[in-house]
């Protein structure tokens, strides 16, 4: 485990991340006084993660190029409401940044626009990955 850092203008207040596969098991992360607690089926001791101040930098940069401040409120496409899909909610905030925002079959695209395919939710999930130090998403999506 990593050592904790002090540093607060890199932690967020809250941090909140699920993605419910339609195959597969659901990934789910909170975030609580400095550390990741995963999803029983992540890791397999349960232990906790404790990004570096590094780490959360580069998530940083990498949430702030991608967009996801402006991400809307939710992503669904009607005529697949009623279909069995992936599901997702990100919820972060973060100093003045805050953003609540979910999808059912159905991703922010580059602007923010709903999209079908997964590519720039993949960004994310890669920055994800990196940030707990551990591959714990699949992130071999379709595009």
């Amino acid at each position: 485990m990593k050592d904790k850092i002090d540093n607060s203008d890199v932690i967020p207040e809250i941090f909140e991340f699920s993605y419910v596969p339609f195959l597969g098991p659901s990934k789910l992360f909170r975030f609580e006084n400095g550390e990741f607690f995963p999803s029983h089926n992540i890791l397999e001791n349960n232990e906790k993660i404790v990004p570096t101040e590094k780490q959360w930098m580069r998530f940083w940069e990498k949430i702030d190029k991608l967009g996801v401040w402006e991400w809307s409120e939710h992503y669904i496409i009607p005529e697949y409401v009623y279909i069995d899909g992936d599901s997702w909610n990100l919820k972060i905030h973060f100093g003045d940044k805050k953003i609540d925002c979910s999808g059912s079959n159905a991703y922010p695209g580059k602007d923010g626009e709903i999209v079908e395919n997964k590519i720039t939710f993949r960004r994310l999930l890669l920055a994800l990955n990196k940030l707990i130090g551990v591959s714990t998403i699949d992130i071999r999506i379709e595009s």
